[in-house]
């Protein structure tokens, strides 16, 4: 029951799977519709939609670490490179390469 194409398979036309009776363990969530949106909001989590959101102390301090790495490699990487093709001017190509790496 898979195209041909080789994506997921697909159900036969108006066969549908009742995700209640499939795993009942999971709980009343899946009494809604999927097109409902509210049941992806978890309580004790904010919602980033909403114009009060504002992330957790957490969550600003981890963002802005891998910002400032991100920022630090990128002027790390760009000053050793213009110190190895400083160190290197006049010498042939491999030696250059070498020099940068």
């Amino acid at each position: 029951m898979s195209d041909a194409s080789g994506d997921s398979p697909r159900l036969p036309q108006g066969v549908a799977i009742d995700p209640r009776v499939v795993a009942p363990m999971l709980g009343p969530r899946f009494d809604k519709s999927p097109r409902d949106q509210e049941y992806l909001e978890v309580p004790g989590f904010g919602n980033p939609n909403d114009p009060n959101y504002r992330r957790s102390w957490g969550e600003r301090l981890t963002y802005n670490a891998g910002r400032m790495y991100l920022a630090g490699l990128v002027a790390g990487g760009s000053y050793g490179l213009y110190e190895g093709m400083r160190e290197s001017a006049g010498q042939i190509r491999r030696l250059s390469i070498n020099a940068v790496l």
